[in-house]
This record gives C-alpha cells, structure tokens and sequence, in this order.
C-alpha cells in the first residue's frame, strides 16, 4: 500500500495533513497519538471507509484490507456459519466431493465410474490445493484462543453481548487474513489468555498489519515499527513501542535545538533591519527583510494532554463499610 499526501478535515478542522507512507507486504506496525488526534479517521481512510481531501492511497491487484468495523450482514446466522464465511469456496468444494463419494458408490464398474472418479481427482486436488482440511484447524485455533466455547457456535449472531460481538468480529477478520489486517484496541474485550494468543497468532502472521492500542506491552510485543500521529501529522520509527521512546524525545530535543537556534537567527536579523533601514545600508536591510519572511516555520513539540485528578482527603466516614455477627471458618477438618 502506497499513501501519497493524504489530508483530511472534519468541516474547517484539520484532522490530519500529508500523510505519506509505505506499508510493505509483511508490515507490523503499531499507530500510537493521544486520545482524539485522528487515529481512527487515518486508519478508515486508509481501507477507504472514509475519503480523503486531499491525497490518495494506491493497493496493487487483489490486495485486501479488513477492519473491526465490518459487521455482520446476517445476524441471525449462527458464529459457526459466520466464521466459514472466508473458507466458502473450501466447504463448497468438501460438499462436492461427499455427494459424488456417495453417487460413485451407487456406479457399477465402466465408463460412468471412470468419469466420476475422474471429476472426484480434479475436485480433491483443487481442495487439497486450497488446504484441505487446515480451515478446520483455523477456525479451532481462533475460537479457543478467544474464549468462545463449543456451544457458542450454534448461538445466533444477536445473542451475543456487545463485548462478546467485538470478540465475534475479531475472530471472522482473523479468519479472513486479508493483506492489510487493521485493528482498532483489539485487546480491549479481551482478557490475559486471549491477548496473549493474539500476540502469538500476530507473530506469525504472514501479511500486513496496523494495531491501535494503549497497551505498550502488546505493542512491544507484536509491532517493528511505530507509527505516531502528533500534531496532524504522522512520524514513522522504526522498531517496537520501547525502542520508539528514545528515538521520540531524540526527535523532540533535536526539533527544540532547531527552533532555538532559529529565534536566535531570527532575533539577529530584526536587529539588523531596524537598525539599518533608514541608513546606508537599507539594501542590505531591504535584502534581509525579505530572507527573513522565507525562514520555514519550526512548529514546537507540545506535550501529550493529561488529565489531572486532585482528591481532598476528608474525616472518617460515620457509615460502617463491614458489619459481622456471628462468623465462623475452617479449612478441612479443622
């Protein structure tokens, strides 16, 4: 995926400007900013659920992307039919076979069997081509691993929880391997097993992929590159969540030598100009007025908003907070 100087804005706001990027065909990358700064319009941009300003976003032929925020179409269908949805050309290929299995068991020997074992060769092939019975293996591997159990793939879509359907839609977009897996807080419905399967089954996932998390134990564990969106704009780091720290304040320390150096130069220059362009050397001064109207602006780094809490400590409540009466406990025997 090629993102040539994409710009995006919410009426006369600027959500986010010339983002410009490359992500290759086994990208893991970890998109991190503060709260409300855009990440998730960049990411819908990006898999084109949301359209650009300015700029564009150029996949080769028969790329995919899949996200968290495709729901499901028919939600009175059960998980299990659900989650065979990305292994239908598989199951029609398996159906196939088992109904001319039992049309060659009712063919004597002769020609018409001939043909028949000769359209179940062709059939088998393609299925074990597309691999066999291994959507079995999938489907078990990611309905274990995200806690669903084997009564909850008979249960209809709109039974589930709203925590439940997050899990439901992460397990179909695994399923579905597209070549741009997009994951918006995929951890959040998540509890310790299931985030470190997930960290496992990332770590061996043969294409592309964005997370977005506040985890920066998950990040350090799945993502090799850093993407963060910081003042409209998008910075690009190499290696995972801890190893972005440094090469940020490393940024931010070289960005703030610059724009001192800059003032410095800037104050240097006005200094000039008032004091020569009344004198003989207004040229120079008129020269310098103008070199001075060219100097780029260097935008300061601002920090992260926080939220602060201040709690006054207060007298001892005159509620009882635990009552017993008449107790009694014992371990075993004793």
């Amino acid at each position: 995926m090629i993102i040539q100087d994409l710009w995006k804005f919410y009426g006369d706001e600027l959500v986010f400007q010339d983002v410009t990027a490359t992500i290759g065909p086994t990208e893991r990358i970890g998109l991190v900013g503060a709260n409300g700064v855009g990440k998730t319009t960049l990411l819908k941009t990006l898999v084109g659920e949301l359209s650009a300003d300015r700029g564009r976003v150029t996949c080769p032929g028969g790329y995919t992307t899949g996200s968290l925020w495709q729901a499901p179409s028919d939600t009175a269908q059960s998980l299990q039919q659900y989650l065979q949805e990305p292994f239908a050309e598989q199951i029609e290929l398996e159906h196939a076979m088992r109904a001319l299995e039992r049309e060659m068991a009712e063919l004597k020997q002769g020609e018409g069997l001939q043909q028949a074992m000769g359209r179940y060769a062709r059939l088998q092939d393609r299925f074990e081509h597309g691999g066999g019975y291994d959507y079995l293996v999938q489907m078990n591997s990611v309905t274990v691993g995200l806690g669903f159990s084997d009564l909850d793939l008979g249960r209809a879509l709109h039974t589930f929880s709203g925590g439940e359907q997050m899990r439901v839609s992460l397990a179909r977009l695994l399923l579905a391997r597209p070549s741009l897996l997009v994951l918006d807080e995929p951890t959040n419905h998540l509890d310790i097993d299931a985030i470190r399967w997930l960290e496992d089954f990332l770590a061996g996932y043969s294409s592309a992929f964005i997370v977005v998390s506040h985890d920066r134990y998950f990040l350090d564990k799945v993502s090799t590159q850093i993407w963060e969106l910081q003042q409209h704009r998008l910075y690009q780091y190499k290696g995972n969540y801890s190893a972005y720290l440094p090469q940020r304040q490393l940024r931010q320390a070289q960005i703030e030598e610059s724009l001192e150096r800059q003032q410095q130069e800037r104050a240097r220059m006005e200094f000039f100009i008032e004091k020569f362009k009344a004198g003989t050397r207004s040229r120079q001064a008129k020269s310098m007025e103008k070199k001075l109207a060219r100097l780029p602006d260097i935008e300061r780094v601002l920090d992260d908003p926080t939220m602060k809490f201040r709690f006054e400590p207060r007298g001892q409540s005159g509620n009882n907070v635990v009552f017993l009466e008449n107790i009694s406990k014992s371990y075993g025997q004793d």
